[in-house]
């Protein structure tokens, strides 16, 4: 666990309850769907687990905290359903989410492994021309979707984007990252039932809400500059997100319980281990993308027995259209435990 603030501790008993919590108001809004004080309620413990561990904060997370404040905005306005709310946190994914993609780390570097979950779509991930235009055609689901002509027939190429990438992420497909797999199922469905009609969207103007449109349309924009998280700004396989791998040149795992993670997935002579994949490994999900994270996963390695005084995190930080501007900083273990 990687606490906001350090001080917290672990508190792993804590947040398996609030994780129990969570269930609970989810059921209690399902058998009783007008209250509002449970919208209100998810979102607090959803952000309580995001300070109690940062590796909580995953995009799917953020994406139903956005989905549960819109609801809980329509506690203020005459709509029961806050169709405009959930229409822009909609828009926002797929506007961001192809906007990182029209990149060579998508195009060139992604793509050939996407694709490589069947034989026959191999040849397609040798044409980062293909990849641009999937990109640029996720971006442009804003445009179809908000445009009433073109609403129809756009709904339905987004339900079958989703639907090939639960079939290429499934387990006879990559069989990886399987905990989006609902996440892409509930954002098919929403697409097909909030964009059914062509009425124009109607925004609330309470000034709150007009924050919330700020935060889901413009926050991205700020992680460009370092300010937003990459896990709120929808980077989703754009391989754009930084990255870290712990060094140890004793090509051994540096603490006897992550002997078997080691041994599966160390590389170079067993000397480095992407903290990504003890991730996956561990938590069945992608690490949360931060220096903050990176650091404290680098101090914890730092403390094991076998662990050298030259060992440490490499931390890689990409421009995104500028390949050439690729850097990877080395942090050793005597500075990752001075912090």
């Amino acid at each position: 666990m990687v606490p906001l603030f350090a001080w917290l501790g672990q508190m792993p008993v804590f947040l398996t309850l609030i994780s129990i919590a969570i269930v609970i108001s989810g059921v209690f809004l399902l058998l009783f769907p007008a209250q509002k004080g449970p919208f209100l309620w998810m979102t607090a413990l959803l952000f309580v687990g995001f300070v109690l561990d940062l590796n909580t904060a995953q995009p799917w997370a953020w994406f139903y905290c956005l989905i549960l404040i819109a609801f809980y905005f329509s506690a203020f306005s005459n709509d029961p359903v806050p169709l405009a709310g959930l229409q822009i946190v909609l828009l926002g994914v797929y506007g961001w989410g192809g906007m990182y993609k029209i990149t060579p780390y998508f195009a060139v570097d992604n793509l050939p492994w996407f694709f490589s979950a069947f034989s026959w779509l191999e040849p397609l991930g040798k044409l980062p021309a293909l990849g641009y235009a999937l990109a640029i055609g996720e971006a442009c689901f804003v445009l179809g979707l908000c445009w009433h002509s073109t609403r129809q027939f756009t709904r339905v190429v987004v339900v079958l984007f989703h639907l090939s990438i639960c079939l290429i992420l499934s387990p006879v497909g990559l069989n990886w990252n399987l905990v989006v797999l609902p996440w892409n199922l509930a954002m098919a469905g929403m697409v097909w039932m909030l964009f059914d009609s062509k009425q124009p969207f109607i925004l609330p103007k309470q000034p709150l809400f007009r924050i919330f449109i700020g935060v889901v349309c413009l926050g991205p924009a700020l992680n460009l500059m370092g300010a937003w998280p990459d896990a709120f700004s929808w980077k989703l396989y754009s391989n754009t997100q930084a990255e870290a791998t712990f060094y140890n040149p004793k090509g051994k795992a540096p603490c006897a319980d992550l002997q078997v993670i080691w041994t599966k997935m160390a590389f170079n002579e067993q000397q480095y281990l992407l903290l990504d994949d003890w991730s996956n490994d561990a938590l069945k999900a992608p690490l949360h993308s931060s220096k903050q994270v990176f650091w404290a996963l680098g101090r914890h390695l730092c403390q094991c027995e076998e662990v050298s005084d030259s060992a440490g995190i490499y931390m890689l930080q990409v421009n995104p259209w500028n390949r050439a501007a690729e850097r990877m900083d080395f942090y050793p273990c005597a500075l990752l435990k001075a912090q």
